[in-house]
């Protein structure tokens, strides 16, 4: 047997086409996992940069509320809102001390809301003092303490307002101080350097609107967006103080990736492929040794004979050692053999009969004849084959069913149908025949139509 007409060839073929499949398949696989788990670790560390940026942006705001709150428990700043006075201001209230707390402004109501006392740095974006944002602290009335934020074109001052009393904090509040601090680039420059990645604040406000947010409760933030790119990650998160109130700004942070590269890709897939490579080798080797050849063995057996030569011809075939291969040699032997000597038999047995006997298909086309019919009709029996049987006969009898009709009646009913009849054959249309004809439907397990048998017996 050639290579390329082999079951051996289509065998390897297949088993490689599996393997290489098989692989592909997994390595794909692997990939994809190994990418999401990639960027699910990528997108923890995000969080985690977000998490410690953002309690670094409290940590701010925390310091202004300290700042605000030794500013209120001070019996001078107590004093200055009972009697106001410029001595205080000069050495305490003025700018420079303020800028030695890194903070922008400050502001000094009564407990009346009138502001006794208001400095900032200026704003030449709104031509103005920053403090001027704030209405005379109308906002800042109510709870002791007051955190929140003024978003005003393109700048965030966060503010922190406390009650003001003296150094016990026992007497009651006479006022209110108000301090301010803009969250600038420098600030997300420190929050940055803190983290070890870039962090950013976008102010999301119309650039003509100014909007004051009161802390009432703790930030929730929200994921808006991960982008991946080669190098790095950019996050983009939403800041939310309730369900309905969403503060207009934007927090952005972005780190640094290691970029996939191909070459550490082929440096994990290389063992694999020759791994996998000396693993087809010996399975291959095993499915030449226990399938292959042994089936060629086979093969090379059953070529020893014919159809036209007897059984008998076949020599012993050594196929214990092969497993499965020779009990099919051995079980593939018993069964020619046996099916050879009924075919054998039953040419005996039809050729001795001089009925004339017919099978059909399910279809009512010829499948079989015996020779007796063969000779009776003049034709040779390779004609006949799939030919429509109810065109060899014609009935001469008025009164009485024809062949044909007993045949289709037996397909149809899977009964058994037999009577007397003249017929003529269509091949010899001048001679009538009195025949005794039995039609017996054939059945696979009794329910699957197969065809029928028709046996004709000439009576005169």
């Amino acid at each position: 047997m050639k290579w390329h007409h082999s079951i051996e060839r289509r065998l390897v073929l297949i088993f490689v086409f599996a393997m290489a499949l098989i692989f592909a398949v997994m390595t794909s696989l692997s990939l994809y996992a190994g990418l999401q788990e990639k960027k699910d670790t990528e997108e923890k560390r995000v969080e985690k940069s977000m998490s410690v940026a953002l309690n670094l942006l409290g940590g701010q705001i925390d310091d202004i509320e300290h700042l605000t709150k030794d500013y209120a428990y001070w019996d001078e700043a107590y004093n200055f809102i009972e009697n106001p006075n410029i001595a205080f201001v000069k050495s305490s209230l003025d700018m420079d001390s303020l800028k030695v707390a890194d903070l922008n402004g400050l502001i000094v109501h009564d407990q009346f809301g009138k502001a006794l006392y208001r400095i900032s740095t200026y704003d030449f974006i709104t031509d103005s003092q920053l403090w001027s944002e704030f209405d005379d602290g109308t906002l800042l009335q109510g709870k002791k303490v007051q955190r929140g934020s003024i978003f005003l074109k393109g700048r965030i001052l966060a503010f922190v307002s406390h009650e003001v009393s003296d150094n016990s904090g026992s007497l009651p509040s006479n006022g209110r101080i108000t301090v301010f601090r803009e969250i600038d680039q420098r600030m997300m420059d420190q929050i940055s350097r803190g983290i070890g990645e870039s962090f950013n604040l976008v102010n999301m406000s119309q650039p003509d609107a100014i909007t004051t947010i009161v802390y009432r409760d703790a930030w929730r933030v929200e994921k808006s967006e991960i982008i991946f790119h080669d190098d790095i990650i950019k996050g983009t998160y939403s800041l939310f103080l309730s369900e309905e109130l969403t503060l207009p700004v934007l927090v952005e942070i972005q780190l640094e990736r290691e970029p996939f590269q191909m070459s550490s890709l082929w440096r994990w897939l290389i063992p694999q492929i020759l791994l996998l490579a000396l693993l087809t080798f010996f399975l291959l080797m095993l499915l030449r040794a226990t399938i292959t050849r042994p089936i060629k063995g086979l093969v090379a057996w059953l070529n020893q004979v014919n159809g036209s030569q007897l059984a008998e011809d076949l020599r012993p075939y050594s196929y214990s050692q092969h497993g499965e291969i020779g009990v099919l040699s051995e079980k593939f032997s018993e069964i020619y053999n046996n099916l050879y000597q009924q075919h054998q038999f039953s040419q005996l047995l039809l050729y001795s009969i001089s009925d004339f006997i017919f099978t059909v298909d399910a279809q009512g086309k010829v499948d079989y004849c015996n020779p007796a019919a063969a000779e009776w009709l003049n034709i040779d029996s390779k004609e006949l084959y799939k030919q429509d049987f109810e065109l060899l006969f014609a009935s001469v009898d008025d009164d009485a069913p024809s062949v044909a009709n007993w045949l289709y009646r037996a397909l149809e009913t899977y009964s058994e149908f037999s009577g007397q009849l003249n017929i003529r054959k269509l091949s010899e249309p001048n001679q009538i025949h009195f025949l005794e004809i039995q039609v017996s439907p054939i059945l696979y397990n009794d329910t699957d139509q197969k065809g029928a048998m028709i046996i004709l017996r000439l009576k005169d």
